[in-house]
């Protein structure tokens, strides 16, 4: 039964990659479909960060003034570093840039757990 499902999902894949590579037009259809799927993502995530913000922000006040805008800047920064990867890394100078942004995101992480833990 299983290699059934899976020989099925197999041909609707390949009929799919068939159509956009060799219709017309289908790489811009491709192409949308690409990002209205990443649109769907994005609002998923913005909802569960708000849902989580609402639901820990007693947790978020005692965190402090300084942690807190510590926990803000480095998640400012990863969208930053997220949305000009492709860009940055592009150069030797910009992955530099985008390793020692990351590199500044997980201390930033590191410091806001450590206060938490030592909250709790």
């Amino acid at each position: 039964m299983m290699d059934r499902v899976l020989a099925r999902n197999l041909l609707i894949l390949f009929v799919l990659a068939a159509l956009v590579a060799f219709a017309p037009g289908a790489g811009l259809t491709a192409g949308v479909a690409s990002s209205l799927v990443n649109t769907a993502i994005l609002t998923v995530l913005v909802f569960a960060a708000a849902l989580f913000f609402r639901s820990r922000q007693h947790d978020l006040w005692a965190l402090g003034d300084r942690h807190r805008a510590l926990l803000y800047g480095a998640l400012g920064l990863f969208v930053v570093l997220m949305a000009g990867r492709e860009r940055l890394a592009e150069s030797g100078a910009g992955t530099a840039v985008l390793f020692a942004g990351f590199v500044a995101v997980g201390g930033a992480g590191w410091a806001v757990v450590q206060r938490v833990r030592s909250y709790r």
